[in-house]
């Protein structure tokens, strides 16, 4: 599949009292230091008064990060804008990796009161209604790719991938792991997935 426009979406767990717009000024910091990898940042929209919207969000020219509240669940998204090398299961771990860094720099973000991801759970989308139609078949392609992601991410827990074919919404993945592991292991794992991959490649 010739599909790069991924998204992965981390859920909070027992999301801390905060402001409505504290993700604002943590996001502008990263802006003032560049402190994503390989992503020119540029600038910072806040529709925290759409209901259940994007909330905040980092633009950059390689991707968007936001702080998604869709079905009234806080989490980290990023949305994939520009090609990736590589195969498939390449670009998933690659969107994983940084996905997973701007979790754990939010989790050590101190203004966040402590805010937490939990590990155990996951979407991954893929925004290409064209090369990935919201189908079994496209799911059957994918699957292969996220089943092996997975287990190296989880270390061989038993995890469940749902799908629900809709022609009138984008392709998704949702991901339950039956093990906690915190983002910063699951970092850790998938940068050497990545490593591994570069290697073989």
């Amino acid at each position: 599949m010739d599909a790069y426009k991924l998204v992965v979406k981390f859920f909070v767990k027992d999301p801390p009292e905060l402001p409505a717009d504290a993700f604002v000024p943590v996001f502008h910091s990263w802006i003032q230091n560049q402190r994503v990898a390989d992503h020119l940042l540029v600038d910072v929209a806040d529709y925290q008064l759409v209901h259940n919207g994007p909330g905040t969000v980092l633009v950059a020219h390689e991707g968007n990060f936001c702080t998604d509240r869709a079905e009234g669940r806080l989490g980290l998204q990023y949305n994939r804008k520009q090609p990736l090398a590589g195969s498939l299961a390449d670009k998933l771990t690659a969107v994983l990796v940084i996905a997973l860094e701007g979790c754990v720099r939010l989790e050590e973000e101190a203004k966040l009161n402590g805010i937490r991801f939990g590990g155990d759970e996951l979407v991954v989308r893929i925004n290409d209604r064209l090369a990935a139609p919201n189908t079994n078949a496209t799911f059957e392609s994918i699957r292969g790719d996220l089943d092996s992601i997975m287990a190296e991410l989880y270390a061989g827990a038993a995890v469940e991938l749902h799908h629900e074919p809709h022609a009138e919404k984008l392709f998704e993945v949702r991901i339950k792991s039956s093990q906690s592991v915190s983002t910063a292991t699951l970092l850790e794992r998938a940068k050497s997935l990545a490593a591994l991959s570069a290697m073989n490649g």
